[in-house]
C-alpha cells in the first residue's frame, strides 16, 4: 500500500509543479508565450495577427494553473490520507483537458478572434 501511496503522490507532484512552472511561464511572458500553444506556433504570422494573443496567454496560463493547484491537491491528498485520492485528481484533470482540446485550429481560437470583438 505504501508503494501505491508514494506512485499516486509522485505522479499528482509531478505534474502539479510541471503545470504551475508553464502557467508561471505563460504569465511571464505574456501574449509572446502564445507562440507555445499547440497549433497556433504553425499559423502563418498574417493569421496570427488575427488572434488576441494576450487573452489566449493568460487564458492558458489559468489553466495551466488551475491543473497545477488540482493535482498537488491530490498529491498531497494522497500523501496524507489514502493512496486511492490522487486518483479522483487525475480523472478530474482528464476531464478538464479533454474537454478543452480542439483537433481544428479555427474552431481552438475563435474565441480569441479580434473580428469579433
Amino acid at each position: 500500500m505504501a508503494d501505491l501511496r508514494l506512485a499516486g503522490t509522485v505522479a499528482c507532484a509531478a505534474l502539479g509543479v510541471l503545470f504551475c512552472l508553464l502557467g508561471g511561464g505563460f504569465f511571464l511572458a505574456g501574449p509572446k508565450a502564445a507562440l507555445f500553444v499547440s497549433g497556433f506556433g504553425t499559423l502563418p504570422p498574417s493569421e496570427r495577427a488575427r488572434y488576441d494573443t494576450a487573452a489566449l496567454s493568460r487564458d492558458y496560463a489559468r489553466r495551466f494553473l488551475g491543473w497545477g493547484v488540482l493535482l498537488l491537491a491530490g498529491a498531497g491528498a494522497s500523501a496524507l490520507w489514502s493512496a486511492w485520492a490522487a486518483l479522483p485528481a487525475l480523472a478530474v484533470w482528464q476531464v478538464l483537458f479533454w474537454r478543452q482540446v480542439r483537433w481544428d485550429p479555427e474552431r481552438a481560437f475563435e474565441r480569441y478572434d479580434l473580428k469579433q470583438k
